[in-house]
């Protein structure tokens, strides 16, 4: 069923599945009052919650929330129009390639252009994005083998559910996490992993590098 014509409760349901999570775990890391999703879920009422609970349930789950005209560019979206970015031409063509973050070691610019388009249409700054290629990822929908992740490397900090990029000795990792009270959460891939609390003052412990925004493929080398 597409998501247009589907029931507020059945997206979050889908969503939940994709997430690899569960309603209470994501009202704990949210500060979402007991049974805020649950009571979505189970509900039989035509109306659903209010619009500012469906917000803030959207906001722990890292979707969006929109009320207005349809859009062309949704999501990680960057058009129907191809361009070879190997190309100086794909600059004029409206896609600007990003650096590597210095966490990469890497020299040059990530083989990754993204669409003028979409980041105007997401309200993110060019000069915020930089690109990583993952040790690990805490994602069960995908593994850290040629992927590079590009990030907004100065994202508030907030929130729960979304993918967060993080370095931890000398290994870089993608993890979907919460911030809470001075801490950082990192939750498992799984339903059954481990919750990792990380205060923000420990020494020595993590540097968040931002939240990862669009994740690709690196070409076989």
């Amino acid at each position: 069923m597409p998501a247009e014509t589907s029931p507020f409760s059945a997206i979050i349901e889908q969503r939940l599945a994709s997430l690899g999570t569960n309603a209470f775990a994501v009202e704990v890391a949210a500060n979402l009052p007991p049974d805020a999703i649950r009571n979505v879920i189970r509900s039989q009422k035509k109306d659903g919650p209010s619009i500012s609970r469906a917000k803030e349930i959207c906001d722990a789950l890292d979707l969006e929330f929109y009320i207005g005209p349809r859009r062309q560019l949704k999501g990680f979206s960057e058009g129907e129009t191809a361009h070879d970015l190997g190309r100086k031409e794909a600059l004029r063509a409206g896609y600007l390639p990003i650096p590597w973050h210095e966490s990469a070691k890497r020299k040059g610019s990530a083989p990754v252009a993204l669409s003028q388009l979409w980041l105007e249409a997401e309200g993110m700054i060019p000069d915020c994005l930089q690109a990583v290629v993952p040790d690990l990822m805490k994602l069960s929908f995908t593994s850290a083998k040629n992927t590079v992740a590009v990030l907004n490397t100065t994202a508030a900090r907030k929130g729960s559910g979304g993918f967060w990029c993080y370095k931890e000795g000398t290994q870089i990792g993608i993890a979907r996490a919460a911030f809470s009270d001075g801490m950082i959460i990192l939750l498992p891939a799984e339903e059954a992993g481990e919750v990792r609390v990380i205060r923000n003052d420990s020494p020595g412990q993590m540097t968040v590098l931002g939240r990862v925004v669009w994740l690709g493929v690196l070409p076989n080398t």
